[in-house]
């Protein structure tokens, strides 16, 4: 049995503590792999269209393998959030895309009464038919995510499903986790995770890195879920 793999969260660079940035970005360790996060909440639509430019450059051409993860808001949080429709238990704040099995972009909405999700590159993205997005739990989300965010999913496919298809039902008999589908697909991948260690220096710093790190890894699974099916099932990626 394979050793579990380490997942950990921390900041890109320590030393920029001083000069903060309006779009931080976190890097996700699992293992070996590293997953960079940038991380919007507001203002976001020109860092959302070039992050999505920067994606395009690397491959040469618009990926066609997504993996797509939902958070709900947080009441809990500060007290001057509440005032953000986003920031109810019951209303999809958030979302983590991760493409190319290195880079995740993660939205937070509950953080700002603003929409982030007005940018145009992302909603293209998601409404692109050619694009798969793979995910958990779709049939309730994705309804209730083009609801609340006023997007259109294209492209929607549950990894269960993939996983059905590419490995056959009995094979998949109660394994309905997404890491015990990592663990089929991705070579007997299990996963132990460390403690956060990041710490918050300044009063506006209001990132909560377990949301991040959940929100990240459930992204990245299901890209490597979907662009694994999909291969066995000679479909493009």
């Amino acid at each position: 049995m394979n050793r579990p793999l380490e997942l950990s969260i921390e900041k890109e660079n320590e030393d920029d503590d001083d000069y903060p940035t309006r779009n931080p970005i976190r890097i996700v360790r699992l293992g070996d792999r590293i997953i960079e996060v940038s991380i919007l909440n507001d203002e976001g639509n020109f860092a959302v269209k070039r992050w999505f430019q920067e994606r395009d450059r690397e491959k040469r051409r618009s990926p066609l393998v997504a993996g797509l993860s939902f958070f709900h808001g947080s009441p809990e949080r500060c007290s001057w959030y509440k005032s953000s429709p986003y920031s109810s238990s019951k209303v999809i704040a958030g979302i983590a895309l991760c493409l190319g099995g290195s880079h995740c972009l993660f939205i937070d909405n509950s953080s700002s009464y603003d929409r982030v999700t007005t940018a145009r590159a992302l909603r293209d993205f998601l409404a692109e038919r050619r694009v798969t997005i793979v995910g958990v739990g779709f049939k309730k989300a994705v309804e209730s995510f083009e609801k609340d965010w006023d997007i259109h999913l294209g492209k929607t496919v549950e990894a269960r499903t993939l996983m059905e298809d590419a490995y056959g039902k009995c094979k998949m008999m109660g394994r309905n986790g997404l890491e015990e589908m990592a663990e089929i697909a991705l070579n007997g991948m299990r996963v132990r995770r460390l403690p956060i260690t990041t710490e918050k220096k300044y009063w506006y710093d209001d990132i909560d890195e377990d949301r991040v790190l959940q929100a990240t890894f459930d992204a990245f699974l299901c890209f490597e879920i979907g662009v694994k099916c999909l291969q066995m099932l000679g479909r493009p990626t």
